[in-house]
């Protein structure tokens, strides 16, 4: 009979990812300040806050860097926070073609999205986030609500 006993939670914890209690998980990066998240959720008439760890989600669209709309029309950033850019399919999904891209709105309708659109959010700050739409409930149903993985750059990396 062969076994193994494993003590303090694993055997390989090095990149694993860090739990968290709302159910997002974080892999920091500690040299670049790189932060990733898997799956977190963000329903109509809610903001997003990118700035604390893990990103939390509000009630009201104004309380977050970005926020979805009651109606589930729209994804908005308020022009003292930041602006948004919804990527083509060809472009990469780096901070420099976030950066880079001159396109910039405060708000980008639902029905341009699908599902693996990718968004940017440009913070006032410097701060870049890259938003994969992993789902979107549908158009027109009864609550409207979003899926998403981010990944977020800091104002300045040295």
């Amino acid at each position: 009979m062969v076994g193994a006993v494993a003590f303090g939670g694993g055997f390989d914890r090095g990149n694993s990812a860090v739990a968290r209690p709302d159910g997002a998980a974080a892999k920091p990066s500690p040299v670049s300040g790189i932060r990733t998240y898997h799956d977190i959720g963000l329903d109509a008439g809610d903001g997003l806050v990118l700035a604390t760890d893990p990103p939390q989600s509000m009630p009201g669209v104004e309380n977050g860097t970005f926020g979805y709309t009651a109606d589930g029309g729209a994804f908005v950033s308020d022009v003292t926070r930041g602006a948004l850019v919804l990527l083509s399919p060809e472009t990469p999904g780096t901070r420099d073609s976030c950066r880079g891209e001159s396109d910039l709105v405060v708000s980008v309708p639902r029905a341009q999205l699908t599902t693996g659109s990718r968004l940017c959010v440009v913070d006032v700050d410097g701060t870049t986030t890259l938003v994969t739409f992993r789902q979107l409930s549908d158009p027109g149903g009864p609550v409207a609500h979003a899926t998403l993985d981010l990944i977020v750059w800091p104002a300045r990396q040295l």
